[in-house]
């Protein structure tokens, strides 16, 4: 019987979703490796907490649950890290495979036409030029604002990312998927570190344990009675 603690159910659903999610484009499955094992490392501190025996006194199996508690709490660190330096590989590879790939060139008048551009005192004039650029398919011109500091445009960051997105969708619409849904992977690895550092921090709590093995009963004893057909309450 699996455990009940509510933060490892969450994070076993939210691995689920994750898988159903993934395309297997780059990253995806060290994220969902590491996505397995801290849902399973949540999972199996909670079930030491959860679970009594006949083997042992509830001193020991505090103190077991306290040192599971604790490993995991190490752990988290390492996989924070491990996910940053994935992220910074990641991106900088769908990044290459943008300018290897999107047709896009820097010609000879790209100062000009970013200099053009930035001159432009209106920002609904700069996007109307921008946009112009995108429906000629103008790679010269297209390359020579995306391949810049967007300031050399006279653009923020926001509309120069967005306007990078725009072209990677309607040219390389694979990567562009690749990305967002790497992006949605890492995001929701993220939370759930977070989530597993309330979690070991809570079962790492000696003042808790008693609480999380109670509910534990109570939640399989409910079960019993469903399955005997009895509802709650002894009805």
């Amino acid at each position: 019987m699996g455990t009940k603690y509510s933060p490892a159910v969450s994070l076993k659903m939210m691995l689920d979703k994750m898988q159903a999610y993934s395309n297997n484009g780059p990253g995806q499955q060290a994220i969902l490796a590491d996505m397995t094992r801290l849902a399973n490392s949540v999972s199996d501190v909670a079930t030491i907490a959860e679970s009594a025996d006949a083997d042992s006194t509830p001193e020991q199996r505090q103190a077991r649950t306290l040192r599971a508690a604790s490993k995991l709490s190490d752990v988290l660190p390492t996989v924070q890290a491990r996910l940053e330096t994935l992220k910074t590989e990641t991106v900088a590879g769908f990044d290459r495979a943008f300018t290897e790939h999107s047709g896009l060139t820097t010609g000879t008048t790209a100062a000009e036409i970013r200099a053009h551009l930035k001159a432009l005192r209106d920002p609904g004039e700069r996007s109307v030029f921008v946009q112009e650029l995108v429906k000629n398919n103008d790679d010269a011109g297209l390359g020579a604002v995306i391949f810049a500091q967007p300031f050399l445009s006279g653009l923020d960051a926001t509309t120069h990312s967005r306007l990078k997105s725009q072209i990677e969708e309607a040219r390389l619409p694979e990567l562009k998927q690749n990305r967002e849904v790497f992006n949605e992977l890492a995001g929701n690895l993220e939370v759930a570190i977070h989530e597993a550092g309330k979690a070991a921090r809570e079962l790492g709590n000696p003042g808790k344990l008693a609480g999380i093995e109670e509910r534990a009963t109570k939640a399989r004893e409910a079960e019993e009675r469903l399955s005997k057909g009895t509802m709650p309450g002894g009805l």
